[in-house]
């Protein structure tokens, strides 16, 4: 195998650095939108010592503090914070878009877990999302499906077991409250192919 050429070896590792970059700007960023979205707002606090190592998983040091300062404010610059009052007291809160930021992140995590026995009900999402929503409504069948969930219809999906804390948090994120119907029903017409999916036949 032949040499690779030194000014390439140099493209390799600039790309090799800004891919840490990248992780590791995401990480920090992932990290304070959650922080956000649990204490409801973030003040100079986040530079303490033991902040920083939270976010960093090692020492501190001054350059590391400002780069958690330097990320903050791109962060406000590109819209997911937003900062209120001045000097001492100012802090920072999430916007809108901030907020939807961090419930990608929950919705990511979510699973509906399997009780030990079914109880003999179907869960059905029911929805009519305008045109102008369409990226809103998309993003909703795909996180259906990754929840499992079977389409009846393009804005009908079943699943068996409770998922209604699950469907509100998508409501919330998606900003479709009005426009997404939860419903339990004991009786689902022709429902054998449905209970052979989830194995509820035995």
């Amino acid at each position: 195998m032949g040499k690779i050429p030194k000014l390439r070896r140099m493209d390799i590792l600039e790309d090799a650095r800004d891919t840490r970059e990248r992780l590791r700007r995401g990480h920090i960023v992932k990290t304070i939108l959650e922080i956000v979205g649990t204490a409801g707002l973030l003040t100079t606090a986040i530079l303490a010592p033991n902040a920083v190592s939270a976010l960093y998983g090692d020492t501190t040091s001054k350059q590391k503090r400002w780069y958690i300062w330097k990320t903050i404010k791109q962060m406000e610059h590109t819209g997911l914070l937003s900062k209120k009052g001045v000097g001492i007291r100012s802090h920072y809160e999430l916007t809108p878009m901030g907020r939807a930021k961090v419930a990608d992140y929950e919705i990511g995590k979510l699973t509906i877990r399997k009780p030990m026995r079914w109880d003999h009900k179907w869960r059905l999402v029911i929805f009519d999302i305008q045109e102008k929503k369409r990226t809103a409504r998309d993003e909703l069948r795909d996180t259906l499906e990754m929840l499992d969930f079977q389409k009846l219809q393009n804005s009908v999906w079943v699943h068996p077991y409770p998922c209604a804390e699950i469907i509100s948090l998508i409501k919330r994120k998606h900003n479709l409250a009005k426009d997404i119907l939860y419903l339990e029903v004991d009786v689902l017409e022709n429902d054998s192919w449905l209970r052979d999916i989830f194995f509820l036949n035995n």
